[in-house]
């Protein structure tokens, strides 16, 4: 998914940004993406402890709303890393 999205982003999205900004005000906006990603892996990992049943069996797993919270978290993540990246371009 990630890659997928760099290789669409890298030739079609970066070069018209990066003409309109220009270098340092890209590089430096991109630069911000990294704390939000820094900090959205523990904040989904509170989300994942919180949304924790457990079953008939006695073991533990995510509720089916859950996993899909979870997952669209985790592709958010993704998002935002691959953008960021477009600064070392």
């Amino acid at each position: 998914m990630g890659g997928i999205f760099s290789a669409l982003m890298l030739p079609f999205g970066f070069p018209p940004i990066q003409r309109r900004y220009g270098t340092r005000k890209m590089y430096c906006s991109l630069m911000y993406f990294w704390p939000a990603v820094y900090l959205s892996l523990p904040i989904l990992n509170v989300i994942a402890r919180m949304l924790v049943q457990s079953g008939e069996d006695g073991v533990e797993r995510l509720s089916p709303t859950g996993d899909k919270i979870l997952w669209l978290g985790i592709g958010t993540v993704v998002l935002l890393t691959r953008i960021a990246s477009m600064m070392f371009s």
